[in-house]
């Protein structure tokens, strides 16, 4: 729904209801327990780069700079699956853990990131 939202430009709306309209039950077999990880990050990553950071105005002002959220693994995988163009406009990482505050900045040699 999400994704959806951001493709139509962000015209979708969400109304509350009374009653749930949907209630989603987990099985171990089903295909999102199968779906990598990773898969999911880099479709969201290539979902933000289309929807917002490419085309929405707003994101053009200050060179189009933004902030990730999350330092840990999910972060930094989520750096690593932007391409280059939009890696260069992000001005930060933010994070609450105090041990990756105190390391200043993340580097990664494989992609020729420092942020």
């Amino acid at each position: 729904f999400f994704h959806a939202h951001l493709a139509a430009g962000g015209k979708l709306r969400l109304l509350r209801t009374a009653t749930p309209l949907l209630t989603y039950t987990h099985t171990g077999g089903s295909q999102s327990s199968q779906t990598p990880r990773r898969l999911l990050l880099q479709l969201r990553a290539l979902a933000l780069e289309k929807t917002v950071l490419s085309v929405d105005p707003l994101w053009q002002r200050n060179k189009g700079k933004f902030c990730v959220w999350g330092a840990g693994r999910d972060g930094k995988d989520f750096v690593k699956a932007l391409r280059p163009e939009f890696r260069e406009r992000i001005a930060c990482i933010a994070d609450v853990d105090e041990k990756k505050i105190e390391l200043g900045y993340y580097c990664n040699r494989d992609i020729n990131v420092k942020i």
